[in-house]
């Protein structure tokens, strides 16, 4: 009895001198990988193990708030939703620091905050994610996400440098002309990192056909317009074949899995429809790009007649290409169901309401002009 009594103290005291080794030396891979064979479930309590469930249940339906209110133009209650979200996911760690959820989790709902330091941030939290569960497709696609929207940030900051550059003396032009160089250089690597990973997702998980709308996405920004359409195309196929089987499942009664005031499938169908208008949206601004307006046109409506509810931020794109094809009676049209949307929403935008007056101001004008056959003050192209 006293020799397996000693053995079992050895085998205690050499676990926890390999757990404090494993903390404080060798690569991060292998800490995350062995300490997390060396926390098992059933050396957790009850309180620890209700706690982590209690906390990534509250994240989760924060994180699904902040995509509802995003999808529905919220900018303000996403950004608050997803704050939560973070924080809650990040609470769970302190019961399970080993986590592939939880870090998974914190890293999109930083990444959805879509500030530069949150994304960076949510790039090391996907890091831990991999170390734990090497080549997981939802790493792979959030490393993607967060690449891309680091580059648009830097695309922003290129296009309000450029704007200042039309006011800048000779002396600032240098030092301008310096820093757009090296953002365009770092947007870039950023951009291809970002294909890097969707093509690692797509390896790893050939059905996760977002994948698509990343790559078209890219491509756009690359200023490869074949390409991207070509890949957006490709997504919205797969989409509207998803989305039929989802309208099955429906029609046979298969909404399981309720979560709070939203069915798993109900959820599905809403993912579905928003990536939907976001690469249609997308694909009618490429073929606006290239001068093909009426395609622009086609494309952009076809969001509303697949989904009469859709947020009506897709409306200005619709007039814009209405616009650019003489039909500015149509365009003021939709400029007008765009501020009503905006007013039926209860949220103030007068930023966004005072720019869409001046631009139905604008169609206003335009069409004045065409039926007088005067020239407009202020017919500048929307």
């Amino acid at each position: 009895m006293q020799i397996r009594l000693h053995s079992a103290r050895r085998t205690a005291i050499a676990f926890a001198a390999l757990a404090a080794v494993i903390a404080t030396t060798g690569c991060r891979s292998t800490r995350y990988s062995i300490g997390d064979a060396l926390s098992p479930d059933w050396l957790k309590s009850s309180d620890t193990k209700q706690k982590y469930a209690l906390y990534t249940n509250n994240a989760q339906n924060y994180y699904d708030l902040g995509s509802r209110a995003l999808a529905a133009g919220d900018g303000r209650k996403a950004l608050r939703n997803f704050g939560q979200a973070e924080a809650q996911f990040k609470k769970a760690l302190d019961y399970e620091g080993y986590s592939f959820k939880a870090h998974l989790g914190a890293a999109y709902a930083m990444m959805n905050q879509a500030s530069r330091v949150k994304l960076l941030e949510s790039i090391e939290y996907l890091g831990i994610a991999d170390d734990l569960r090497s080549g997981d497709w939802r790493v792979k696609h959030g490393y993607a996400r967060a690449y891309q929207m680091l580059a648009k940030i830097d695309g922003d900051e290129i296009n309000k440098l450029q704007d200042a550059k039309s006011n800048a003396r000779p002396d600032q032009t240098l030092h301008l002309d310096a820093r757009i160089g090296e953002l365009q250089n770092r947007r870039r690597g950023y951009l291809a990192q970002t294909l890097t990973y969707t093509d690692e997702m797509m390896a790893a998980a050939p059905e996760q056909h977002q994948g698509f709308l990343l790559r078209g996405t890219t491509n756009a920004e690359l200023g490869d317009y074949p390409t991207a359409i070509k890949n957006l195309e490709k997504f919205l196929e797969l989409a509207e074949e998803s989305r039929s089987v989802y309208e099955k499942w429906r029609k046979d009664g298969r909404p399981k899995g309720a979560t709070g005031d939203e069915s798993d499938l109900e959820r599905l169908i809403r993912r579905n429809l928003e990536r939907d208008a976001e690469a249609r949206s997308l694909l009618g601004t490429v073929h606006y790009t290239q001068g093909d307006y009426a395609k622009a046109v086609a494309i952009l409506s076809s969001i509303y007649e697949i989904n009469p509810s859709a947020p009506g931020r897709y409306r200005p794109e619709i007039a814009q290409s209405l616009a650019k094809l003489g039909r500015y009676r149509d365009a003021i049209a939709q400029m007008d169901l765009f501020i009503r949307a905006l007013g039926r929403s209860g949220h103030d935008y007068d930023e966004i309401v005072r720019r869409a007056m001046a631009m139905k101001e604008r169609y206003l004008q335009q069409m004045a002009a065409v039926e007088t056959g005067a020239t407009p003050t202020s017919a500048k192209s929307p």
